[in-house]
Protein backbone atom coordinates (compact mmCIF):
# COMPACT_ATOMS: atom_id res chain seq x y z
CA UNK A 1 0.00 0.00 0.00
CA UNK A 2 3.20 2.34 0.32
CA UNK A 3 3.52 2.62 -2.95
CA UNK A 4 0.00 2.47 -4.06
CA UNK A 5 -2.57 5.44 -4.17
CA UNK A 6 -3.93 6.27 -1.09
CA UNK A 7 -7.29 4.33 -0.80
CA UNK A 8 -10.28 6.98 -0.96
CA UNK A 9 -12.28 5.87 1.74
CA UNK A 10 -12.19 4.57 5.22
CA UNK A 11 -9.86 1.62 5.88
CA UNK A 12 -9.98 -0.82 8.92
CA UNK A 13 -7.48 -2.99 9.70
CA UNK A 14 -7.29 -5.64 12.83
CA UNK A 15 -4.14 -6.46 14.40
CA UNK A 16 -4.59 -10.03 16.71
CA UNK A 17 -1.24 -11.20 18.51
CA UNK A 18 -1.44 -15.22 18.54
CA UNK A 19 1.11 -17.11 20.11
CA UNK A 20 0.22 -19.98 17.45
CA UNK A 21 0.52 -20.16 13.79
CA UNK A 22 -3.24 -18.83 11.42
CA UNK A 23 -5.06 -20.14 9.11
CA UNK A 24 -5.95 -16.51 8.10
CA UNK A 25 -4.83 -13.14 7.87
CA UNK A 26 -1.43 -11.86 7.15
CA UNK A 27 1.74 -12.07 9.54
CA UNK A 28 3.15 -9.03 9.10
CA UNK A 29 5.72 -9.29 12.59
CA UNK A 30 7.02 -12.23 14.41
CA UNK A 31 8.36 -10.69 18.18
CA UNK A 32 10.44 -13.55 20.50
CA UNK A 33 10.39 -11.56 23.26
CA UNK A 34 8.98 -11.41 25.79
CA UNK A 35 6.93 -14.54 24.76
CA UNK A 36 6.70 -16.06 20.55
CA UNK A 37 4.09 -14.20 19.09
CA UNK A 38 2.90 -13.27 15.51
CA UNK A 39 1.14 -9.80 14.68
CA UNK A 40 -1.69 -11.08 11.69
CA UNK A 41 -2.79 -8.39 9.90
CA UNK A 42 -6.86 -8.87 8.47
CA UNK A 43 -9.26 -7.03 7.24
CA UNK A 44 -11.94 -4.86 9.74
CA UNK A 45 -15.39 -3.39 9.26
CA UNK A 46 -17.35 -0.82 10.66
CA UNK A 47 -19.57 -3.17 11.41
CA UNK A 48 -16.82 -4.88 13.83
CA UNK A 49 -16.88 -1.39 16.33
CA UNK A 50 -17.83 -1.20 19.67
CA UNK A 51 -18.52 2.26 20.36
CA UNK A 52 -18.46 1.42 24.68
CA UNK A 53 -15.17 0.44 25.60
CA UNK A 54 -14.61 -2.17 27.85
CA UNK A 55 -13.03 -1.25 31.14
CA UNK A 56 -9.98 -3.68 30.03
CA UNK A 57 -9.71 -3.81 26.24
CA UNK A 58 -8.47 -7.01 24.91
CA UNK A 59 -4.22 -7.02 24.85
CA UNK A 60 -4.42 -9.09 22.41
CA UNK A 61 -6.03 -7.08 19.40
CA UNK A 62 -5.45 -3.59 18.14
CA UNK A 63 -8.66 -2.13 15.79
CA UNK A 64 -6.92 0.47 13.26
CA UNK A 65 -8.83 3.04 11.01
CA UNK A 66 -7.29 4.72 8.45
CA UNK A 67 -8.96 8.07 7.77
CA UNK A 68 -8.06 9.48 4.77
CA UNK A 69 -8.03 13.25 3.96
CA UNK A 70 -11.23 12.54 1.97
CA UNK A 71 -12.52 10.19 4.70
CA UNK A 72 -13.02 12.96 7.14
CA UNK A 73 -16.73 13.51 6.71
CA UNK A 74 -17.41 9.08 6.59
CA UNK A 75 -15.34 8.71 9.67
CA UNK A 76 -17.00 11.44 11.70
CA UNK A 77 -20.74 9.82 10.63
CA UNK A 78 -19.62 6.32 11.30
CA UNK A 79 -16.94 6.96 13.82
CA UNK A 80 -18.69 9.31 16.44
CA UNK A 81 -18.13 7.63 19.94
CA UNK A 82 -15.92 5.19 18.98
CA UNK A 83 -12.80 6.90 20.70
CA UNK A 84 -13.69 8.58 23.91
CA UNK A 85 -11.46 10.27 26.20
CA UNK A 86 -10.53 7.59 28.09
CA UNK A 87 -10.26 7.07 31.81
CA UNK A 88 -7.20 8.99 33.49
CA UNK A 89 -4.89 6.28 34.43
CA UNK A 90 -5.59 4.49 30.53
CA UNK A 91 -2.23 5.08 28.84
CA UNK A 92 -3.01 7.29 25.55
CA UNK A 93 -0.49 8.24 22.50
CA UNK A 94 -1.54 11.08 20.56
CA UNK A 95 1.52 11.51 17.59
CA UNK A 96 1.21 14.26 14.64
CA UNK A 97 3.64 14.30 11.52
CA UNK A 98 3.50 16.53 8.06
CA UNK A 99 1.83 13.69 6.53
CA UNK A 100 -0.90 12.34 9.37
CA UNK A 101 -1.47 11.86 12.77
CA UNK A 102 -1.91 8.73 15.43
CA UNK A 103 -4.83 8.27 17.90
CA UNK A 104 -4.07 5.61 20.35
CA UNK A 105 -5.80 4.22 23.14
CA UNK A 106 -5.66 0.38 24.51
CA UNK A 107 -7.43 -1.84 21.51
CA UNK A 108 -7.97 0.98 19.63
CA UNK A 109 -6.13 3.49 16.73
CA UNK A 110 -7.31 5.72 14.70
CA UNK A 111 -4.59 7.20 11.98
CA UNK A 112 -5.84 10.31 9.95
CA UNK A 113 -3.24 9.95 6.83
CA UNK A 114 -2.77 12.27 3.96
CA UNK A 115 -0.38 9.84 1.70
CA UNK A 116 -0.01 6.28 0.92
CA UNK A 117 2.36 5.07 4.21
CA UNK A 118 -0.49 2.38 5.99
CA UNK A 119 2.43 -0.20 5.99
CA UNK A 120 4.82 1.65 7.67
CA UNK A 121 2.19 3.07 10.09
CA UNK A 122 0.35 -0.36 11.02
CA UNK A 123 4.05 -1.63 10.99
CA UNK A 124 4.83 0.62 13.78
CA UNK A 125 1.78 0.25 15.66
CA UNK A 126 2.18 -3.46 15.51
CA UNK A 127 5.76 -3.05 17.54
CA UNK A 128 4.50 -0.55 20.08
CA UNK A 129 1.01 -2.37 20.45
CA UNK A 130 2.79 -5.83 21.03
CA UNK A 131 5.23 -4.37 23.69
CA UNK A 132 3.17 -2.00 25.44
CA UNK A 133 0.17 -5.04 25.63
CA UNK A 134 2.84 -6.80 27.42
CA UNK A 135 4.09 -3.84 29.78
CA UNK A 136 0.38 -3.15 30.55
CA UNK A 137 -0.18 -6.98 31.85
CA UNK A 138 2.47 -6.93 34.08
CA UNK A 139 1.58 -3.70 35.60
CA UNK A 140 -2.28 -5.31 35.70
CA UNK A 141 -0.85 -8.43 37.35
CA UNK A 142 1.29 -6.48 39.70
CA UNK A 143 -1.21 -4.44 40.98
CA UNK A 144 -3.58 -7.29 41.60
CA UNK A 145 -0.61 -8.66 43.84
CA UNK A 146 0.32 -5.34 45.32
CA UNK A 147 -3.24 -5.31 47.29
CA UNK A 148 -2.62 -8.44 48.86
CA UNK A 149 0.63 -7.84 50.08
CA UNK A 150 -0.46 -4.37 51.91
CA UNK A 151 -2.13 -7.19 54.09
CA UNK A 152 0.86 -9.22 54.08
CA UNK A 153 3.57 -6.80 55.42
CA UNK A 154 2.44 -7.62 59.31
CA UNK A 155 2.70 -11.32 58.65
CA UNK A 156 6.02 -11.29 56.39
CA UNK A 157 7.77 -9.36 59.43
CA UNK A 158 6.36 -11.23 62.47
CA UNK A 159 6.17 -14.94 62.32
CA UNK A 160 3.57 -16.04 64.25
CA UNK A 161 2.08 -20.05 63.89
CA UNK A 162 -1.78 -18.67 63.85
CA UNK A 163 0.03 -16.99 60.45
CA UNK A 164 0.81 -20.43 59.64
CA UNK A 165 -2.18 -20.85 56.79
CA UNK A 166 -0.65 -18.22 54.76
CA UNK A 167 2.99 -19.64 54.72
CA UNK A 168 2.16 -21.79 51.40
CA UNK A 169 1.36 -18.67 49.72
CA UNK A 170 4.26 -16.61 50.80
CA UNK A 171 5.99 -18.84 48.42
CA UNK A 172 3.60 -18.75 45.54
CA UNK A 173 3.72 -15.34 45.35
CA UNK A 174 7.69 -15.15 44.97
CA UNK A 175 7.48 -17.78 42.31
CA UNK A 176 4.85 -15.70 40.64
CA UNK A 177 7.04 -12.73 41.10
CA UNK A 178 10.22 -14.48 39.44
CA UNK A 179 8.17 -15.40 36.67
CA UNK A 180 7.31 -11.57 36.36
CA UNK A 181 11.15 -10.90 36.64
CA UNK A 182 11.31 -13.16 34.49
CA UNK A 183 9.60 -11.63 31.83
CA UNK A 184 10.21 -7.59 32.88
CA UNK A 185 13.83 -8.86 31.30
CA UNK A 186 13.02 -10.25 27.93
CA UNK A 187 10.77 -7.28 27.79
CA UNK A 188 12.62 -3.52 29.41
CA UNK A 189 15.42 -3.76 26.43
CA UNK A 190 13.00 -3.52 23.60
CA UNK A 191 10.77 -0.41 25.63
CA UNK A 192 14.29 1.59 25.88
CA UNK A 193 16.30 0.53 22.30
CA UNK A 194 15.51 2.28 19.16
CA UNK A 195 11.83 0.45 17.65
CA UNK A 196 12.72 -1.73 14.59
CA UNK A 197 9.94 -0.99 12.57
CA UNK A 198 10.85 -1.06 9.25
CA UNK A 199 10.69 2.85 7.31
CA UNK A 200 11.94 5.99 8.28
CA UNK A 201 8.29 7.35 9.35
CA UNK A 202 7.88 3.65 11.02
CA UNK A 203 10.62 4.04 12.84
CA UNK A 204 10.39 7.95 13.36
CA UNK A 205 6.17 6.90 14.85
CA UNK A 206 7.22 3.64 16.95
CA UNK A 207 9.68 5.61 19.27
CA UNK A 208 6.89 8.61 19.55
CA UNK A 209 4.30 6.26 20.47
CA UNK A 210 6.48 4.59 23.11
CA UNK A 211 7.30 8.22 24.37
CA UNK A 212 4.06 9.42 24.47
CA UNK A 213 2.60 6.45 25.89
CA UNK A 214 5.42 7.01 29.25
CA UNK A 215 6.30 2.95 28.40
CA UNK A 216 9.78 3.84 29.35
CA UNK A 217 8.86 5.37 32.86
CA UNK A 218 5.90 3.27 33.40
CA UNK A 219 8.82 0.43 33.27
CA UNK A 220 11.29 1.92 35.35
CA UNK A 221 7.92 2.20 37.74
CA UNK A 222 6.88 -1.68 37.36
CA UNK A 223 10.76 -2.21 38.31
CA UNK A 224 10.82 -0.85 41.58
CA UNK A 225 7.43 -2.00 42.67
CA UNK A 226 8.39 -5.51 41.67
CA UNK A 227 11.40 -4.75 43.72
CA UNK A 228 9.75 -3.97 47.43
CA UNK A 229 7.22 -6.55 46.45
CA UNK A 230 10.17 -9.09 46.00
CA UNK A 231 11.92 -8.16 49.04
CA UNK A 232 8.84 -8.57 50.80
CA UNK A 233 8.06 -12.19 50.02
CA UNK A 234 11.83 -13.38 49.60
CA UNK A 235 12.29 -11.66 53.82
CA UNK A 236 9.12 -14.09 54.69
CA UNK A 237 10.21 -16.75 53.33
CA UNK A 238 13.27 -16.79 54.91
CA UNK A 239 11.95 -16.07 58.42
CA UNK A 240 9.75 -18.99 57.81
CA UNK A 241 12.37 -21.16 56.67
CA UNK A 242 13.74 -19.91 59.97
CA UNK A 243 10.51 -20.53 61.96
CA UNK A 244 10.49 -23.98 60.79
CA UNK A 245 14.25 -24.54 61.21
CA UNK A 246 14.28 -23.80 64.72
CA UNK A 247 10.91 -25.44 64.94
CA UNK A 248 11.67 -28.56 63.07
CA UNK A 249 15.63 -28.51 65.87
CA UNK A 250 13.24 -28.17 68.58
CA UNK A 251 10.81 -31.08 68.01
CA UNK A 252 14.44 -33.14 66.94
CA UNK A 253 16.42 -32.42 70.22
CA UNK A 254 13.07 -33.28 72.55
CA UNK A 255 12.70 -36.46 71.23
CA UNK A 256 16.16 -37.46 71.67
CA UNK A 257 15.71 -36.13 75.32
CA UNK A 258 12.82 -38.32 75.90
CA UNK A 259 14.48 -41.24 74.16
CA UNK A 260 17.10 -41.15 76.44
CA UNK A 261 15.36 -40.64 79.37
CA UNK A 262 13.32 -43.95 78.09
CA UNK A 263 16.56 -45.51 78.13
CA UNK A 264 17.47 -44.69 81.29
CA UNK A 265 14.10 -46.07 82.56
CA UNK A 266 14.55 -49.09 80.86
CA UNK A 267 17.99 -49.30 82.56
CA UNK A 268 16.92 -48.47 86.22
CA UNK A 269 14.22 -51.21 85.59
CA UNK A 270 16.95 -53.34 84.42
CA UNK A 271 19.11 -52.92 87.48
CA UNK A 272 16.02 -52.78 89.71
CA UNK A 273 14.89 -56.24 88.56
CA UNK A 274 18.48 -57.33 88.47
CA UNK A 275 18.31 -56.26 92.56
CA UNK A 276 15.47 -58.11 93.64
CA UNK A 277 16.61 -61.36 91.54
CA UNK A 278 19.38 -61.19 93.49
Amino acid sequence: MSGSEPPSGVVVRRLRFASHSVATGRICRTFKHPRLCLAVDEPAAPADFNHKPAAHEPADELLVVFVPARAAAEWKAIGDGWFPAPAPDTPTADVAWRGGRVQWRPGRAVVHLTGAAQDEVLSALAEFAFYEAELRRLETELDTREATAADDVGRAHTIRRRDKAHWPRFTAAIEAFARMRLTFARLAPRLSEDPSAPGPLGHRLASRLFLHARAGARAEALDARLEVCEDLYEGANDRVADVKGWHDGFVMELIIVLLLLLEVVLLCGDLLVRGMGE
